[in-house]
């Protein structure tokens, strides 16, 4: 009688589904995606739930390869930059408190120019690229969203399903700059 089943899982390998599409025009991901706007993006934290491998043929038959990442967002800011083009830590509450005296002994509240959090519905609606790229995959589980990432960035990073991840997108579109664990 064989145990393999019960020494080996291999339900981390398996990558979900992978669908085959047709660009109508050359697919300039830049343009599909809006990563070309410098200085804007979304920091993303939240679960990682599944995935979908996505071949894209365009019109000059150059072949793509992208992964749809599911998350289901626990948390989500605006990316913040400085006038150097420096990143900076996303602003999480609307007001600070601010020392009024020579001592550290009285303070007041001042409006710190707005949070950077965002809600579920402000997060969908910055990943939506205007293109037939938002109807393809179709977020699997609730409060989800959809981050592409190229193939080849990803296909090293080790994410087992049900895993906290943190990502951050470039531009103004769902295309992942970088995700850690």
């Amino acid at each position: 009688m064989s145990r393999a089943h019960m020494l080996y899982d291999d339900k981390a390998l398996q990558s979900g589904r992978t669908a085959q599409h047709r660009w109508s025009g050359p697919f300039n991901s830049a343009a599909v995606f809006k990563s070309s706007v410098s200085q804007s993006g979304v920091l993303l934290e939240g679960v990682y739930r599944s995935q979908e491998a996505h071949h894209i043929d365009d019109r000059q038959k150059t072949p793509l390869r992208y992964r749809a990442l599911h998350v289901e967002v626990t948390s989500a800011q605006r990316r913040r930059w400085d006038k150097f083009g420096q990143e900076m830590e996303s602003n999480l509450v609307s007001s600070k408190k601010m020392n009024t005296g020579f001592l550290n002994s009285s303070y007041k509240k001042v409006d710190s120019g707005g949070e950077d959090c965002m809600t579920y519905d402000d997060t969908v609606k910055a990943f939506r690229t205007g293109t037939e790229l938002d109807s393809w995959p179709a977020a699997a589980h609730a409060h989800c969203v959809v981050v592409w990432a190229e193939e080849s960035e990803v296909k090293d990073v080790e994410i087992e399903f049900g895993q906290k991840v943190r990502v951050r997108t470039c531009g103004e579109g769902p295309l992942v700059e970088s995700i850690t664990v």
